[in-house]
């Protein structure tokens, strides 16, 4: 059996007749036929009903109070209406008290709970943001709500008192914006109309204060006890974080790596952290993350998360619980600094609150093999020639296979027996490609090896990748692509004598690789003259007193040049008598 009930309103009774009769016609329809028919009768009573109940109003919220800069509160009011169909709008203003521009934001007006005499078949809520962000919120100055004209207690003219039945509960949702001036008060007025007549009319007091220090999550879950790694293979894990219900507001979590009883050793990556999924009261959220190791590491074992989230909280807290977020990290079991049957923690902190993840290592990832990369020096110089005290900037780049992992990776440079030293290596481009299992710290040489000279200068240098990849998220050949940029020189401990051709060579190795790859780039070493003295210097000699003058510019014209060569340069000497 399926029971269909109906509600008829009275939208007006203008030019209707007292008690004339008015029909509603119900129908049912079954494929498009017609199987049932009927026409329900109403009498209609144009007397205009005088109300036997009045209206109460209740709110807990105090007449003075404090909020903290960039966080918001709810101010909830309980409205028992009996009356049969009123008009009802709901204004909400902030101001100061000389009516100046306010920072004190009326974010939302909204219908939160009616009482069983009510029919409201959609939650009534106005939410006006004139914009958003994660740092701030404008809201309004005022915000007004009106109901629908239909809405209409059924229990109107029963008698007995007025009751939770007849309730309206509202709530407004404030903000105290950023650029609030601590110790300020800012008003708040909140006005209830009926029938276009004011039925209640209240101020609210609110003083911004400074927030104490960075907030933390209200709870940190995680979604796995213990897990299953693979040796070199990527992989993922959540950490489920309820938020502060409400406010514009940042806080910090820290992840640290470490292997079980490996005396502060680490054998996973921390890779990248990263926001999934928010509940909807979550405006917006964005995160910044800095990467390092602890002491005891060689390996991106810790990362710093800092977060900023405007949450509006939910319209009625007792329903569910949409304040929260999801933190995504991405980490790898690094080959030759773990291995199966070793295991790992990752703990993650935010003040007082902690969990810890486990996972062991249980099987090897395989990696693609026999893999063709290829490398490239060039340089902008306008000569190959290189002097002892002289630098040559060049630049190495390495292309890889797309959506190929070879595993373990090692640059070289400059490989070989070699007269060259350098003097600076930066990594200045990552393709998005082989982003995914680059550690961020990579850039500061931390897993570099290298001999150093007298001089400053490093030798033999190489880059140790410990898991290198190529996730194929572009299409774009940029995105296949790590470039190094290298100035090199001469070696302080070796002597040129003449000119000479010399390689510099760059060597990627790799296990995936079907073979090493190298790549050079020819320069001219070309030792330094040095002349011992000048062969001749001509000049004239003036009398100041010959030519009875107080200043007399002199130029010399000095010709040098070595004992074995033609004069080579000119210069000027300018002096005053």
């Amino acid at each position: 059996m399926v029971a269909i009930e109906t509600e008829v309103y009275v939208q007006s009774v203008d030019n209707v007749t007292d008690g004339s009769l008015h029909a509603v016609k119900i129908q049912v329809l079954i494929g498009g036929i017609v199987v049932w028919n009927k026409d329900i009768m109403y009498t209609i009573n144009t007397t205009i009903l005088v109300p036997i109940k009045t209206p109460e109003i209740f709110t807990s919220f105090p007449a003075a109070s404090d909020l903290d800069r960039g966080s918001m509160t709810r101010m909830s009011v309980d409205l028992w209406m009996p009356l049969a169909n009123p008009d009802i709008v709901i204004e909400a203003r902030s101001h100061t008290a000389d009516d100046s521009g306010s920072a004190l934001r009326v974010v939302r007006l909204s219908v939160t709970q009616v009482g069983e005499n009510y029919q409201l078949p959609a939650v009534v809520e106005r939410l006006k943001i004139d914009g958003a962000g994660c740092y701030d919120v404008i809201g309004n100055a005022s915000l007004s709500l009106v109901f629908p004209t239909h809405f209409a207690n059924k229990e109107a003219f029963v008698p007995g008192p007025t009751s939770l039945k007849d309730l309206i509960q509202f709530e407004t949702l404030l903000y105290m914006g950023l650029d609030s001036e601590v110790g300020t008060t800012y008003l708040l007025d909140l006005v209830i109309y009926v029938d276009g007549a004011i039925l209640w009319n209240s101020s609210f007091s609110l003083t911004s204060t400074e927030p104490t220090g960075l907030q933390v999550p209200t709870s940190i879950g995680k979604q796995i006890s213990v897990g299953q790694l693979t040796l070199g293979h990527v992989f993922s894990t959540d950490v489920n974080l309820t938020l502060p219900d409400m406010g514009v507001f940042k806080f910090s979590l820290s992840l640290t790596s470490l292997v079980v009883e490996g005396q502060g050793r680490a054998g996973l990556i921390l890779l990248s952290a990263a926001i999934g999924e928010t509940g909807s009261s979550v405006v917006c959220s964005s995160l910044t993350v800095s990467s390092n190791r602890t002491e005891s590491s060689k390996l991106q074992n810790e990362a710093d998360v800092f977060l900023s989230v405007t949450n509006y909280g939910s319209t009625n807290v007792s329903v569910e619980n949409i304040s929260w977020l999801v933190l995504r990290f991405t980490a790898v079991a690094a080959p030759g600094y773990t291995d199966i049957g070793d295991v790992h923690t990752i703990e993650v902190t935010s003040g007082a609150l902690s969990v810890a993840y486990v996972f062991n290592v249980t099987g090897t990832a395989t990696f693609d093999q026999k893999l063709v990369y290829t490398a490239d020096i060039y340089h902008f110089n306008t000569g190959t020639c290189l002097s002892e005290n002289q630098t040559f900037e060049l630049f190495v780049n390495i292309t890889t296979e797309r959506s190929k992992t070879p595993g373990p990776l090692y640059v070289h440079f400059p490989f070989g027996d070699t007269v060259f030293s350098v003097n600076e290596y930066k990594i200045i481009h990552v393709g998005e490609n082989l982003r995914p299992c680059f550690q961020s710290m990579q850039l500061d040489g931390s897993l570099d090896q290298y001999l150093a000279y007298s001089d400053g200068s490093l030798g033999n240098i190489t880059l140790e990748f410990p898991v290198f990849c190529n996730q194929g998220l572009s299409t774009d050949a940029g995105d296949d692509q790590m470039t190094i940029r290298v100035v090199a020189r001469i070696r302080n401990d070796i002597r040129t004598e003449g000119s000479s051709l010399n390689s510099f060579t760059v060597v990627v190795r790799s296990i995936g690789l079907f073979s090493d790859v190298t790549s050079s780039l020819g320069l001219i070493v070309k030792s330094m003259t040095i002349l011992p003295k000048i062969d001749f210097v001509t000049g004239v000699e003036i009398s100041k007193n010959s030519l009875n003058i107080i200043l007399l510019p002199l130029v010399c014209h000095i010709k040098c040049r070595t004992d074995n060569e033609q004069s080579f340069f000119t210069t000027s000497l300018e002096t005053t008598l």
